[in-house]
């Protein structure tokens, strides 16, 4: 069985000080898992002038490379990212999931992704393909 964690550490855009609280909740969560996926959210973009924001993005982004972690400013108020976070943690997610059981199981993962996704043979499907072409 593959487990995976995402670890979502989240700060107040209109608050720096959360951004500095961020790295040491950043090194609680990672010290609990295994190769986590790293997302750095800030949260309540709405609440900040565009220069304000500029010059809090650049701390944040660069807070979210030496964490190896994906920076996403957010804002519940307007919903900028909140949808595209949880697809892209999913993504992430799964993405590191069959990475992991493919190196584990070497060869047969071509034939198999995850416990019940199949993949068919390309010529099978060129085959049905073929017959529907040839019947038009």
């Amino acid at each position: 069985m593959f487990i995976h964690t995402a670890v979502i550490v989240a700060f107040d855009l209109s608050d720096i000080n959360t951004l500095v609280s961020a790295r040491n909740w950043y090194k609680e969560a990672f010290s609990a898992a295994e190769n986590p996926v790293v997302i750095l959210v800030g949260m309540k973009k709405d609440m900040l002038s565009p220069a304000a924001y500029e010059s809090t993005e650049t701390d944040a982004r660069r807070l979210a490379e030496e964490i190896g972690a994906e920076y996403w400013p957010t804002s519940s108020k307007t919903g900028e990212n909140i949808r595209e976070i949880v697809f892209r943690v999913v993504a992430l997610t799964f993405n590191q999931m069959v990475k992991q059981e493919m190196e584990e199981r070497g060869n047969l993962a071509a034939k198999s992704i995850g416990n019940n996704l199949k993949v068919k043979k390309s010529a099978d499907l060129y085959e049905k393909r073929k017959k529907r072409i040839c019947q038009i």
